[in-house]
């Protein structure tokens, strides 16, 4: 058994490989519309290409670059990654596990169940369905082949990530969501606002709005987005202790007369399929009915992480009622999102941000 991870280092080595892997990205032309990155991704990675048996968390990007193992210790199996027996120890496994429900099935199940995923990938029967279990409860989904998203080797574990709105039906989910499974969906009802009270914090590099989101009553996320200020970049932000610890501390109720939103219509993301060839690795063979354009099953199941904003998907029947004016409350002329923005996305105990990311092209009302 390999040396065990020390969780509390783990949890900060992996989120400090996370914005790494972002600043890595960002300066490797990122696609359009931007990157996101998360700790989960990360470690998911770490366990499946790393191959750090000695319970080491790698000190940078530029280490795993650099020792990823040209041994056949790491295969491909019609859409799984697995391996030869994997060693990684379980403490580090629970510590990666903190940052939100996966689907962990232990080494005596492994094998039956890549043999059951590679039945249903196989088949273009979209009536099959695989029984998951998630922590902490257990769903069965069925859907088809063009919305499957598998990931994979976790510690002598495997984990299968799905969407949520792949799990519940439309009228089920609230207007924001937020996916806590690796292969990431967020999306934020926004839209351009008039005199509007939001969470603002000033520094001398930026300006951080905090968007609340989740359950109307009891939202438990917040997006918080980092706009550069003058002589500032997004590179230089990537960089701050500040914005990478996302505190959501600090933040004053502000009066906005005009608060531009813009309209997010792409998704920011980076699929394995675009970092196995960073990494030297190759990409698999084409399903015989699938292809890796667009969205489908290969495309998902090589998915890294995907955020959507889109605030036309979801309408109010009756627009919301305007905010009271307190005259007490510092005032802002106007707000605008209209340069390439770090965002985070953290939970309310989380102790690390669960996605950060930079968003480079927008279009504002």
């Amino acid at each position: 058994m390999s040396t065990a991870f020390h969780e509390a280092d783990t949890i900060a080595q992996v989120n400090q490989l996370s914005w790494q892997l972002l600043q890595f990205l960002w300066s490797h032309n990122p696609p359009s519309g931007g990157t996101a990155v998360s700790p989960v991704s990360i470690a998911t990675a770490v366990c499946i290409l790393g191959g750090f048996a000695d319970g080491e968390v790698p000190a940078s990007i530029d280490s795993i670059l650099q020792s990823i193992p040209s041994s056949s210790t790491i295969t491909w199996k019609k859409g799984v990654f697995t391996g030869k027996r994997p060693t990684f120890s379980p403490s580090f496994a629970s510590s990666v596990s903190r940052y939100g429900p996966m689907m962990v099935l232990r080494e005596s199940t492994l094998e039956n169940l890549i043999y059951e995923i590679d039945q249903y990938f196989m088949t273009e029967d979209p009536n099959r369905s695989i029984d998951m279990k998630l922590s902490p409860e257990s769903l069965t989904a069925s859907h088809d082949a063009t919305s499957a998203s598998s990931h994979i080797v976790l510690a002598s574990a495997l984990m299968i990530s799905l969407p949520f709105h792949h799990l519940f039906s439309p009228s089920k989910i609230a207007k924001t969501t937020f996916n806590l499974l690796d292969g990431t969906t967020a999306q934020i009802d926004m839209m351009h606002c008039t005199n509007q009270q939001l969470l603002v914090k000033h520094h001398a590099a930026y300006t951080a709005v905090r968007l609340p989101f989740g359950a109307q009553a009891h939202p438990n996320y917040s997006l918080i987005a980092y706009l550069p200020r003058t002589r500032h970049s997004v590179e230089h932000l990537l960089r701050f202790s500040s914005v990478q610890a996302s505190s959501t501390e600090g933040f004053t109720k502000t009066f906005v007369s005009t608060f531009v939103i813009p309209k997010f219509h792409t998704k920011a993301r980076y699929n394995l399929k675009d970092i196995l060839p960073l990494l030297g690795l190759s990409l698999p063979q084409k399903y015989s009915h699938v292809t890796l354009d667009g969205d489908t099953a290969v495309d998902q199941m090589l998915q890294g992480v995907s955020v959507v904003f889109d605030p036309w998907s979801v309408r109010d029947p009756q627009p919301p009622s305007p905010p009271t004016l307190h005259s007490d409350l510092p005032r802002m002329d106007s707000l605008c999102f209209n340069c390439p923005f770090v965002f985070t996305i953290k939970g309310r105990e989380a102790d690390v941000p669960l996605l950060c990311g930079v968003f480079d092209r927008t279009e504002s009302d």
